[in-house]
C-alpha cells in the first residue's frame, strides 16, 4: 500500500510518540511539531485518512490515535531507522560477555542486561529443548501491565512457551533481526518480538506488548549476532 511522503511523515511521529509515552496522539501534539510545516487541520485530514487506512486506531475514550498491528508492521518495514546501542551499552554488553567462560553463559548474561535496559523480556532458546527467560519484572512495568487480565494472559504465554516451539522457529528462520508483530507472533495476538538464530538451533528474542520499541530492539539484535555468535 502507498501513501504519501507527509503521511508517511506524521504516521512515523505517531508510532515513535506512542512508543515513547503509551499515550493516544493528539492532533495538537504534532501541530506543536517543529517537524511538521503544515496547519492542524490538515495534520487532522491525514490523521483521518490514516485511520482509514488501518494504520490508526481511535481509541473511544481518547482525541488521540495509536497504531494497529497494521501500521507498526509498515513503520518496522518502511519507515523505521534501527537504533544500535549507545557506547554505555555496548560496553555493558562487552563486560558480560568477558566475564563469561562459554557462550551460553554469555547469552544468559546480556539477555539479563539487555531486559533491564529495554524493559521487556529476553527469551533464549538453545536446541529446542532448554528454555531460558529474563525480564518478568522488568516487562510488567510497562504500562499495559496496569490492565490486570492482559498480565494474567501475557504471564500464561510462558506456561506454555513449549507447544510454541515449532512455530517459534518458523517464525525466526534465520540469523539477524526478525519482527513477528501481533498476529505473527506465535506467543500471542497482543504481544511482538524481535529475534535472530544464533548458529542454526538457538534463538535470541526480544519480547514485549505491541508497543515495543522496534527501533532499539533490531539495533540491539543486530548487534549481538556479531558478538554472541556460536
Amino acid at each position: 500500500m502507498t501513501i504519501s511522503e507527509r503521511q508517511q511523515h506524521i504516521l512515523r511521529l505517531v508510532i515513535e510518540e506512542f512508543i515513547a509515552t503509551a499515550e493516544p496522539v493528539g492532533s495538537q501534539s504534532l501541530t506543536d511539531n517543529k517537524d511538521l510545516d503544515v496547519s492542524a487541520a490538515t495534520i487532522r485530514n491525514e490523521l483521518r485518512d490514516l485511520e482509514d487506512l488501518g494504520f490508526l486506531t481511535h481509541p473511544h475514550t481518547s482525541a488521540g490515535r495509536m497504531p494497529t498491528e497494521q501500521g507498526y508492521r509498515y513503520y518496522v518495514d518502511t519507515l523505521m531507522k534501527p537504533k544500535a546501542p549507545s557506547s554505555g551499552e555496548v560496553e555493558a554488553i562487552a563486560r558480560c560477555v568477558a566475564q563469561c567462560s562459554d557462550v551460553e553463559q554469555a547469552q544468559k548474561q546480556v539477555a539479563q542486561y539487555i531486559a533491564t535496559s529495554l524493559q521487556d523480556a529476553v527469551i533464549i532458546v538453545r536446541g529446542r529443548e532448554r528454555l531460558y527467560y529474563t525480564g518478568l519484572s522488568a516487562l510488567f512495568t510497562q504500562r499495559e501491565f496496569q490492565d490486570y487480565s492482559y498480565t494474567i494472559s501475557v504471564s500464561q504465554i510462558f506456561d506454555h512457551f513449549e507447544q510454541n516451539l515449532d512455530q517459534m522457529y518458523d517464525c525466526i528462520t534465520s540469523v539477524g533481526p526478525q519482527t513477528c508483530i501481533g498476529s505473527q507472533n506465535p506467543l500471542g495476538s497482543t504481544t511482538s518480538l524481535v529475534g535472530t538464530r544464533m548458529g542454526e538451533n538457538d534463538l535470541f528474542l526480544i519480547f514485549g506488548p505491541l508497543r515495543l520499541d522496534y527501533a532499539r530492539a533490531v539495533g540491539t539484535i543486530n548487534y549481538l549476532t556479531q558478538v554472541l555468535s556460536q
